[in-house]
């Protein structure tokens, strides 16, 4: 039950930004084909800046409304303080999964598909060692955990393969 209220309540409040990214996403992946295609790599450049200023202001806010409102909106929304809680922790998510949902965009627009490829890959791996390893240690905390760092580290690796077009 728990799980549920996680998944189906606070999980599902926190990705709706992430229709936001979604859209940038979408839009994103032509017009960096395109530049790439015509060797325009300063446009690829303030694409990916702009791209990734967008996410980090998106993801911050969120986290900012998620983090000061999580409680009211559980209560609110789904009559639940459990789903408060978990929307006030999951908020920290969103910064790096805003991120990477833009940035593997790009890297598919820049036909970095495998690469793309390894890093969702390893995200959920990560997530399943955390959800094996660290849930029966310490509960619902761990998933979470696994899902904050999993999030993280592809937004980090997106990050330093994107490094030289910066």
């Amino acid at each position: 039950s728990i799980y549920g209220v996680l998944t189906g309540m606070a999980l599902s409040l926190v990705l709706f930004p992430s229709t936001f990214a979604n859209s940038v996403s979408v839009l994103l992946l032509p017009t960096i084909s395109e530049a790439s295609s015509s060797k325009n790599y300063n446009q690829i450049k303030n694409t990916i800046q702009k791209s990734i200023s967008f996410s980090l202001l998106l993801g911050f806010f969120c986290t900012f409304l998620f983090y000061f409102s999580g409680k009211f909106l559980g209560s609110f929304l789904f009559d639940s303080q459990l789903a408060g809680m978990f929307i006030c922790q999951l908020c920290f998510l969103c910064p790096f999964l805003y991120l990477h949902i833009t940035l593997s965009s790009i890297l598919n627009g820049l036909k970095k598909t495998k690469t793309t490829l390894f890093i969702n890959t390893f995200s959920l791996l990560l997530r399943l060692f955390f959800i094996i390893f660290f849930i029966p240690l310490y509960g619902i905390k761990g998933y979470l955990w696994g899902l904050l760092l999993s999030e993280l580290i592809s937004s980090l690796f997106c990050i330093i393969v994107l490094r030289k077009y910066l």
